[in-house]
């Protein structure tokens, strides 16, 4: 029910650089189920991974129906229900902050008649490279070798 296309900087060490685990994958799915599931016609996701002013930034956007249109629709479907994957994805950025120096933005994307036309979410790690792995960090504390 819709076409996607992934598009990462070539100039990327894709080797060399190491992300924090699930850094995408709770806007990518909300994307998917909130946005694009209800979406009358094709739906389109797209997923940019770039270089931008020394940081990496994480960018996915959606031509679905929008966050308030979404929202809308849950409260008629599942009344009394509440949401937490967005507050805990948003907590966990804030917990890996001080070591990846994260920032991120979430936009409602409006027509020219200011009608929703999607969402883009956007994530900045400004301190990027070969993170450690647990592996790396049970090495540096002795306890493997």
């Amino acid at each position: 029910k819709f076409d996607y296309e992934i598009d990462v900087d070539k100039g990327l060490d894709m080797e060399g650089t190491e992300i924090p685990s699930l850094l995408i994958q709770p806007y990518v799915e909300n994307a998917i189920i909130h946005g694009l599931y209800n979406k009358q016609g094709n739906g389109f996701l797209k997923i940019s991974i770039v270089q931008q002013d020394g940081a990496i930034l994480f960018e996915v956007r959606d031509n679905g129906i929008g966050r308030e249109a979404a929202r809308k629709l849950r409260e008629k479907n599942m009344p009394g229900h509440k949401s937490m994957g967005t507050a805990i994805t948003e907590e966990r950025l804030s917990l890996i902050n001080n070591q990846y120096r994260v920032s991120f933005e979430v936009v409602d994307l409006i027509d020219e008649n200011g009608r929703p036309e999607g969402t883009s979410v956007k994530i900045w790690l400004k301190n990027w490279g070969k993170f450690p792995t647990d592996f790396d960090r049970l090495m540096k504390r002795g306890l493997i070798s």
